[in-house]
């Protein structure tokens, strides 16, 4: 009942300071509020925008290898000559280590054939990406579909002119997807029939999908796109090779590496001419940007709180002199110096938590102004519960810090002194 009856009256005497010197206790709290909204503000930023950037680069597949001529992150001093002089991804190396990588759950050749206007009558649609598949690469990639079908076996095997679309080209196109299936599209003058529509995947923050998601892009049999389309240019394809349940990426690459060399007839002293690449190379990149904003954020707010920790400190001193009689009185009867110790501790809490609660709310209602600019954008700023927590923390240890000085300077006062005083 002590504690409780301590800990209640600090609450209303931290309330009473602020009440009595509003001016003064604003701008000693101002500092607590500012480092607050400085610390927690960019920690919920770059929490956000890592959420949405790992999303985007998720939809790549991250338990996925893509087998490529080049790299995709370079190194300082690499022999770019080499890279150049590299033979593409082919489709016999494709067939040469299909169905013989152990690690692998399913396999697929795909290649980003040209960019083109799909038209339907009147309608058209300019800079689509037409992509090549193999047979297995549903299973590298989910394709849902909200009409139609995968393509078949016989697609695949054959000549078929068939296709794949996006949703939001069957929804220009036709309005309801289920309209699609059936119809016929063409494609720089090419006659395609529609097989199946994609289920929305929407747009992410990087602009992956814009070019090689789903919603905006159609997909043909590698066999069709090798035969029919004669394109202005072509990327080099990508094996892609998804690894089976439990199995860790780096196994998966080290067998991957054996495969091609003996599908390359490399010998022992010869380099690599093929490079193996995975999201965890831009995700690594990734946590170093975001580990210096974090330290960034971080020395910004520190400065501000060491200004609001002095600033509860001044009101703490100042408090502890205004009520130096009252705690000679108090200790004249019977009052331990503990108890006086955790008044003053206490009030400095809860005036740190006033300041730190402000600038949470500035942290809320400056995201909410963003979130609203931004309007329909996938990128949205929000406040998880790990950073509204330690926001808290925060100002919580900054009252403990300000306030043990002046609260031990009052616990140690002599009671004879004091009242005189």
């Amino acid at each position: 009942m002590v504690w409780l009856k301590i800990s209640i009256e600090s609450i209303f005497l931290a309330i009473k300071e602020l009440l009595s010197n509003k001016f003064r206790a604003f701008l000693s709290l101002l500092g607590i509020s500012i480092a607050i909204l400085c610390l927690i503000s960019v920690f919920s930023a770059v929490d956000s925008l890592e959420k949405n950037l790992r999303k985007s680069v998720d939809s790549l597949g991250n338990n996925i290898i893509y087998i490529n001529k080049w790299p995709w992150l370079m190194q300082e001093d690499y022999p770019w000559w080499k890279f150049i002089n590299r033979p593409e991804v082919s489709r016999e190396d494709f067939y040469a280590i299909n169905g013989k990588v152990k690690n692998a759950e399913a396999m697929a050749l795909w290649r980003w054939v040209q960019m083109g206007t799909l038209q339907y009558h009147d309608e058209e649609a300019e800079n689509i990406s037409i992509f090549g598949i193999t047979q297995d690469y549903n299973l590298v990639r989910d394709m849902d579909f909200v009409s139609g079908r995968y393509f078949s076996e016989f697609d695949f095997n054959s000549l078929q002119n068939g296709v794949l679309i996006g949703y939001d080209l069957a929804d220009l196109f036709f309005g309801d997807p289920q309209k699609a299936i059936g119809k016929k599209v063409k494609y720089q003058g090419i006659s395609l029939v529609v097989l199946g529509v994609m289920k929305k995947e929407g747009q992410d923050v990087l602009g992956i999908n814009a070019n090689f998601g789903l919603d905006n892009t159609i997909y043909v049999t590698d066999r069709f796109a090798a035969n029919n389309l004669n394109p202005p240019f072509e990327s080099g394809p990508s094996i892609l090779v998804k690894a089976k349940e439990g199995v860790d990426l780096d196994e998966l690459e080290a067998e991957l590496v054996g495969r091609m060399r003996i599908a390359r007839k490399l010998n022992p002293k010869q380099d690599d001419n093929f490079s193996l690449n995975k999201i965890s190379l831009l995700t690594g990149v990734f946590d170093q940007v975001f580990s210096f904003i974090y330290v960034a954020g971080f020395v910004i707010g520190i400065f501000s709180l060491i200004v609001g920790a002095f600033g509860v400190a001044n009101i703490m001193f100042v408090s502890v002199r205004e009520r130096t009689n009252i705690i000679g009185v108090k200790k004249a009867l019977g009052a331990r110096k503990i108890y006086i110790l955790l008044e003053f501790i206490i009030e400095a809490i809860i005036l740190c938590l006033i300041g730190g609660l402000f600038g949470l709310l500035l942290v809320f209602s400056l995201f909410s102004l963003v979130n609203t600019f931004m309007g329909d954008s996938d990128l949205s700023f929000q406040i998880s519960s790990y950073n509204l927590f330690l926001g808290l923390f925060i100002s919580v240890s900054v009252g403990l810090l300000a306030g043990i000085v002046p609260a031990v300077m009052a616990a140690n006062m002599k009671p004879v002194d004091a009242i005189r005083s």
